[in-house]
């Protein structure tokens, strides 16, 4: 599934379920990870959703923290991009939260970024930024790139669903930068999405059509639906917004000619 053979690893989660619920509930919740994975980067959401439920509730159950906070924050970050379910995603981010602990970890910044971002949609701004907040000082304890990446591409997130393009712009870059040199392609994708965004509705037009040529055959190629559509959303206003611009001048262009015309060059 990492290497992006999403066919195989749907094929060989499937072949796993045989796996009796009361002989290995932990493997069998594993088993529906992969599945959700491979379903996920094949680009079937709905599937990888019902996977990823049950999933959930085998970790839950088998007290998996590492397991369940991964499935957990997964399952946001694809609710919060389909835009449904919101106050049931928060439930289990705190009941993920309330397992992990207060042992600092790449694990418990995502959930709290993950935490900002259906705060900021649902209780606003305010609530979304001191999650946000402690996410960052988390990612600060744990002091890696990693960490820190995940807290800022998040606040990034979390600024732009609260109507803050402008101040999302700066930790999507350094995010974004910081992402890179972990090397997580997944990760990297969502949030090149989230930095072209910022740029577009910031008026960065050109930087941001930019981001979203290079980075959309990616998107597609590891079954980002989530960056996808951001991607070609972003590239198709930023385009609309550039071909008003060009309008709007070329009737300035005509207005001064018109007036001025009678002048000649000088």
């Amino acid at each position: 599934v990492e290497a992006g053979a999403f066919s195989e690893g749907r094929a060989l989660a499937e072949r796993g379920r045989g796996v009796r619920d009361d002989e290995i509930p932990l493997r069998r919740a594993e088993l529906l990870w992969l599945k959700a994975s491979a379903l996920r980067g094949a680009g079937d959401w709905t599937q990888a959703l019902v996977a990823l439920y049950e999933a959930i509730a085998g970790f839950d159950s088998a007290r998996a923290v590492p397991q369940l906070v991964a499935a957990t924050c997964l399952r946001a970050e694809m609710l919060n991009y389909l835009e449904k379910e919101e106050s049931r995603g928060l439930l289990a981010i705190r009941r993920a939260l309330d397992l992990a602990g207060d042992e600092p970890s790449v694990g418990l910044v995502q959930l709290l970024a993950a935490g900002a971002m259906v705060l900021v949609t649902t209780e606003g701004l305010t609530a979304g930024l001191a999650w946000s907040d402690r996410a960052v000082a988390m990612a600060e304890r744990v002091g890696t790139d990693q960490a820190r990446s995940v807290a800022l591409t998040g606040r990034a997130g979390m600024l732009w669903n609260g109507g803050d393009a402008e101040g999302s712009l700066e930790p999507a870059r350094v995010g974004g930068a910081l992402l890179l040199s972990a090397e997580k392609r997944w990760q990297a994708v969502w949030t090149k999405s989230r930095l072209a965004y910022a740029l577009v509705y910031s008026g960065r037009l050109v930087e941001g059509l930019q981001v979203c040529r290079a980075a959309q055959g990616d998107a597609q190629a590891i079954g980002q639906l989530g960056a996808l559509y951001a991607f070609i959303n972003a590239r198709q206003n930023a385009e609309q917004m550039l071909e008003a611009q060009r309008a709007e001048q070329v009737a300035k262009d005509a207005e001064i000619a018109e007036i001025f015309g009678g002048l000649g060059a000088y």
